[in-house]
This record gives C-alpha cells, sequence and structure tokens, in this order.
C-alpha cells in the first residue's frame, strides 16, 4: 500500500501498519487510520499521518522522552476502544507543536495519543493529573536531540 505524507511518499506501508483510532482524534473524528512514519532514523520524532489525506499529519514523540515517569488509567470504553489484554505493548505519544524558535516549542501530555501496537488501535485520552499540560514546553528537549544529532554528523 502506498501511503502520501507531507515527507513525500511511502510505497511499502503494509495494512498491518496501519493504526486504527475509532474515535477519530481530538477535532478530527476522520479520517480514523493512520501510520507512524519515521522522520530520520535516528529521530525520536515520528509523524502521525493519515491514510487518506496527506495534508493530515501530526508531529509526535513518545511522551516518556519528556515526562520520565506519567501515570494514566483507561477507561472502560478506553480499553474496549483498543480492544486491551494485559500482556499488550502501550505507548504514549504527544502531539507536537511545531514553532519558529525552536524553544518555543510545545507538546501535548495533556491529551496523549495512547496507542495499542499489538492491536494497531489507539485512542486519544485526557489526562486529569494538573501537572500535565497542553502546552508542555519541549524546546529544552529539542535543543539537547538537535545538539546530539549536530555532534554524530
Amino acid at each position: 500500500m502506498k501511503i502520501e505524507s507531507i515527507v513525500g511518499p511511502r510505497d511499502h506501508v503494509h495494512p498491518e501498519e496501519l493504526i486504527h483510532f475509532p474515535l477519530g482524534l481530538v477535532g478530527f473524528q476522520d479520517p480514523q487510520d493512520f501510520v507512524i512514519l519515521d522522520i530520520k532514523e535516528s529521530s525520536p520524532f515520528l509523524l502521525l499521518q493519515s491514510s487518506l489525506n496527506k495534508e493530515l499529519c501530526f508531529p509526535i514523540l513518545q511522551t516518556q522522552f519528556l515526562v520520565s515517569e506519567i501515570e494514566f488509567n483507561l477507561t472502560g470504553l478506553e480499553k474496549n476502544m483498543l480492544e486491551f489484554e494485559e500482556e499488550d505493548l502501550l505507548t504514549l505519544y504527544s502531539i507536537v507543536n511545531l514553532s519558529e524558535k525552536i524553544e518555543d516549542c510545545t507538546a501535548n501530555i495533556k491529551a496523549p495519543l495512547v496507542v495499542n501496537h499489538t492491536k494497531a488501535r489507539a485512542v486519544q485520552t485526557v489526562l486529569l493529573d494538573v501537572r500535565h499540560s497542553l502546552e508542555y514546553p519541549a524546546g529544552l528537549f529539542f535543543q539537547s536531540r538537535l545538539s546530539a544529532d549536530n555532534e554524530n554528523i
């Protein structure tokens, strides 16, 4: 299967790589099928790319890169939507809000994406913990990653 993306076409995306969001994303109920694409092989940054609309993509990264300890409890509905079983591999991702200045970039850790990689299903949840922000300052993380990447060139 071929997926069109803002970073270019991906010719070899297998159907099992599609991640289904039964409820869509907040503000984007359709489309519901996405694929996670690498931007660069060694980069922690990924793209959540719609399988149907190349213009609909979100830069994401694993939430644990920003917040080492984050607690969340899935609701019964979320578990059902994820088809969750105890042995399933779940990963939290945060949508990144880019800015012209890298130090002004933020990440949404308040409403992370919970991806069940075992079943290729996902939901966007809202964490009730007041310590988590829709605009978590992520610029320092990005600057440290850019410095590390530049040293490896």
